[in-house]
Order: structure tokens, then sequence, then C-alpha cells
């Protein structure tokens, strides 16, 4: 692969040079092995862990990719970088979990840094799920079932949940609350751009900010004012003592019974099903009456679950059946039991309404979910009850 001249090439809004940290990184020989049969090796799975984060990097804060570089991740490498983000995500948050304890080890300044990199492991995290969200949504719309990549991506979901519950500890929350009188989350916040700039993860929604100034409120409401410091000291230890400073905030900490301002849940581009699977379904038709029915096969579920996690809709998908069939979704209780108690429920599924049976089931036309969705990249949304509350995909438990 070719370099690119950044300062000649027309549209480059590159400043901090991130499209040579992805050429650099389609460039390692790792990923060679993605294109030969077999399993594949860690360097190889960690090669495609740089491709994802240098990917997602460049879609997180709108840097144009040029066409020799430009792609969505193969669903093997995506789901590689997926499970490398993983396992690093997991160990991100025993750090996270410990930070407190290291943070009273170090002197200020190497707290700081601690802070600060729980912070940058953040951003890799969210730069590596945009890169392989993108993968996934683009197998869908190719019509590839992708189950590994599925998987891969629900799991660092779940990793990067557990992540940010730890970040988000009382005690956690305000060290990391130390870091906004660097310029690192203005820097970073000033690169967002899209939906990400729209809707940005919770370390750059302002909620750092909050918990700073709720601390600052704090300190100046309980701690004693230069002049009394100065006073206590010297009525202490006599007129030869030198003045001592007031403890810095780090060491204060937070009242047990001060609420802290509710960090908002890291936003991730919202998982919901194409309507490709559905347009993938073959016609079938009836075979001679002396011929003995055989059932179309189940090539593939696509599942949803209520925002409260008590049930989970399962939709079949057949690989082929009757253009006048209908596609059944079944209600389940985590037990995996027909939901009964939904029973009389409406529910849509793309547009496209039903009624859920007393017995846990929905059925939807499949010619009119075709007719309602349109095309193939359409959005298969999922909404129950009278409120039409939306249930997103499972990739999200």
């Amino acid at each position: 692969m070719t370099a690119v001249e950044r300062p000649n090439w027309p549209g480059n809004n590159d400043p901090m040079d991130w499209l040579d940290d992805l050429q650099k990184a389609l460039e390692a020989p790792g990923l060679e092995e993605f294109e030969r049969p077999g399993p594949v090796s860690e360097e190889a799975k960690k090669a495609a862990y740089e491709v994802a984060a240098a990917l997602g990097r460049c879609r997180v804060f709108g840097i144009a990719v040029p066409e020799d570089l430009e792609g969505v991740l193969p669903p093997a490498e995506a789901t590689a970088a997926a499970e490398i983000a993983a396992q690093y995500v997991q160990q991100w948050t025993e750090d996270a979990r410990t930070l407190c304890r290291r943070w009273d080890e170090a002197d200020p300044i190497v707290g700081q840094a601690l802070c600060c990199e729980m912070l940058e492991a953040c951003m890799e995290s969210y730069f590596v799920m945009e890169a392989v969200s993108e993968a996934l949504e683009a197998a869908w719309r190719e019509g590839e079932t992708a189950n590994e990549l599925f998987q891969a991506v629900r799991a660092l979901g779940v990793a990067i949940d557990d992540f940010d519950k730890a970040l988000q500890e009382r005690d956690t929350l305000s060290l990391l609350s130390t870091v906004v009188e660097l310029p690192l989350l203005e820097n970073w916040r000033s690169q967002l751009a899209g939906v990400h700039k729209e809707c940005p993860p919770w370390w750059l929604d302002g909620t750092l900010e909050a918990v700073d100034q709720e601390i600052t409120e704090i300190c100046r409401r309980t701690l004693p004012a230069g002049q009394t410091w100065r006073r206590l000291v010297a009525g202490a230890a006599g007129p030869t003592a030198q003045p001592a400073a007031p403890p810095t905030r780090p060491e204060i900490g937070l009242p047990e019974e001060t609420e802290m301002p509710r960090p908002i849940t890291r936003p991730r581009r919202p998982y919901r099903y194409v309507a490709a699977e559905i347009f993938q379904i073959q016609p079938f038709y009836a075979a001679a009456a002396d011929t003995p029915i055989k059932l179309p096969p189940i090539k593939t579920f696509l599942q949803w679950r209520s925002p409260d996690g008590r049930f989970q809709a399962r939709l079949e998908i057949p690989s082929e059946t009757s253009p006048e069939a209908m596609l059944v979704m079944e209600f389940l209780t985590p037990q995996e039991e027909l939901a009964s108690e939904l029973g009389g429920q409406p529910v849509w599924l793309g547009g496209v309404e039903a009624y859920i049976e007393p017995a846990g089931v929905a059925r939807f036309p499949l010619q009119r979910l075709k007719e309602q969705l349109g095309k193939p990249e359409a959005e298969l949304i999922l909404q129950v009850g009278p409120d039409r509350t939306e249930w997103p995909a499972a990739e999200q438990t």
C-alpha cells in the first residue's frame, strides 16, 4: 500500500495524522493470516485490533479516509479485534477497581497520570466498538449471518458495560474528575464528529465537570480558609513553624451522604438489526400431494430484550418459506419458557403490527414485512406494548 501525501490531499482534516496510524496498522504482516484458511495467531488478532482502533478513531473524530484506505473490517478480522478488545477491557476493569489504592500509594502527579490512562482506555474501547459495530452492520446488510462476529461484539459490549460501572463508582469518579483541569478532555471533545458530537460518551458529556464542581463546593463549605490554617498551625507548633497548606482535594474525597451527579451510561451506536435477513429468505413452494411435507430449516434467530431485562423476543428466520408464510416470534422468560403473561399485548416489527397470543407467540406476515420495510438496509425495530416501547437487540445485554 502506497503512502498518501496528507498535506496536499483534498479535504484533509487530519491535523493529528491519525491516518498514518491507520495505514501502518493495515500494513501489519499478521493480517496476512486472515487471508489463509485455518485458525489465526494471537499476533494476527492483535494486528486486527490495531486496525479496528485506528479505523474507529477516524470514524469517531470524523476524519475523511482516502479511497486507498477506506473500507469496513472483514467479519473475521472484526471478530478477532472484538475478542482482543474484550480481553483488554477486562484488564482495564480490574485496573479501575484498584485505582483508588494505587492513587493513595502514588504522588499527585503520578495519580493524575493513572486517571488519564483510565480515560485513554475508555477512548480506545470506544474506537474499537465503533469499528466492529460498523463491520457487523455491514455484514447484515450484505445478507451474512455473522454469528461469530455477533457473539464477539456482544461480549465486548458486556465487558465495556462492566468497565463503565467500575469507573462510575463514587470514589473512582471523584478521582477521575481531577483530570478536568487538564486539556485532555476538551481536546477529545473538540474532535468528536457527527453522532458522537451530538451524543458524546459519558466522560465527555459534562459528567466529570459536574463531579469536579460538586467536590469544589464541598471543599468551599467544609474546609477552613487559608488564614484559619495558618492560625491553627501557628498555635499548635509555635511561632517558628512554617504554615501548612490545606489538604488537597483528592485526599478529601466526598462525604458519604453526598449525592453524586449520576453519570450517563456511555452511548454507543444502537444495536438495531437491518432487514437483510428477511429479504434473504428464499421462496418455497408446496410439493405435490404425494410428497411428504418437510418444514424448511431455520437459518438463524434474531433476538431482542425488554429494557428491564425480564423478557426476550426471538424471531425465527427460515432459510426458505412460502411467500404467504408467517414469521414466528417467541416471547420468553429468562428460564427460556414462553412468556404467557405478555399475551394480548400489541407488538410492532418493522412497523407491522401484531398481537402476542396467550401462549406468548406473535406472527408476522412475511410479505407484509417486506412491503413495509421496503429495502434490506431498513432498520428492523421491535416495539412492544401500548406505549410502543422499543426493545433493543440482544447485543446490548
